[in-house]
C-alpha cells in the first residue's frame, strides 16, 4: 500500500455522482467516477454506498467516527488514536490498493453530496430502498450532515 498523502481540497470535488450511466449489476443507486488521484474515495463511495451500508456510513460521518466494510474504510483523525497510530492528518480514506487523507470538512462535503444524490435518485426512480425501515432516519441524518457542512462553508 502506498504512503497516504493529504489531497488538495478541490480534488474530491472532481468526483462525479449521479444516476447510473448503465444498468447496475449490483444494488448501487448512483453512478460514481473520478480521476485516479481520488480513486480511494471513489471506491469508498462504491463500496459503502450500497443500500445495506448507507445507514452506518451516514452515522459514521454524522458522529465523525470511522466505518469499514470489505477492506474499504474511512477513519476520522481521532480514530488513529484508537489504533495506536496517533492523530491522522485528516480523514483517512482507504481501499485495498491505496489510501489518501482529506480534511474533515472536505470529506463531509463529499459525503453530503453523495448522500443527497442517493436520496434524490432513489426517490425519483421509486427505488425499493426508500421503503426500508431505516430510510427516514437516514434522510434525517443526511439533513444534519448537510447543515453541518453548510455551517463550515
Amino acid at each position: 500500500m502506498n504512503q497516504a498523502e493529504v489531497i488538495e481540497d478541490t480534488a474530491l470535488d472532481k468526483i462525479t455522482i449521479g444516476p447510473p450511466a448503465h444498468p447496475s449489476f449490483d444494488d448501487s443507486i448512483v453512478g460514481i467516477d473520478g480521476p485516479l488521484e481520488v480513486m480511494p474515495a471513489v471506491n469508498l463511495l462504491i463500496s459503502l454506498g450500497r443500500p445495506r451500508s448507507l445507514p452506518k456510513f451516514a452515522s459514521g460521518v454524522m458522529h465523525q467516527s470511522g466505518f469499514a466494510i470489505n477492506d474499504t474504510a474511512f477513519y476520522y483523525p481521532t480514530d488513529g488514536l484508537e489504533f495506536g497510530e496517533g492523530l491522522y492528518p485528516g480523514v483517512l480514506i482507504h481501499d485495498p490498493l491505496d489510501q489518501i487523507y482529506a480534511r474533515p470538512p472536505v470529506f463531509e462535503r463529499l459525503a453530503a453530496r453523495f448522500f443527497r444524490e442517493v436520496i434524490n435518485v432513489a426517490t425519483r426512480r421509486r427505488d425499493p430502498t426508500i421503503q426500508q425501515p431505516w430510510w427516514p432516519e437516514f434522510v434525517a441524518t443526511v439533513g444534519q450532515i448537510e447543515r453541518r457542512v453548510a455551517a463550515q462553508a
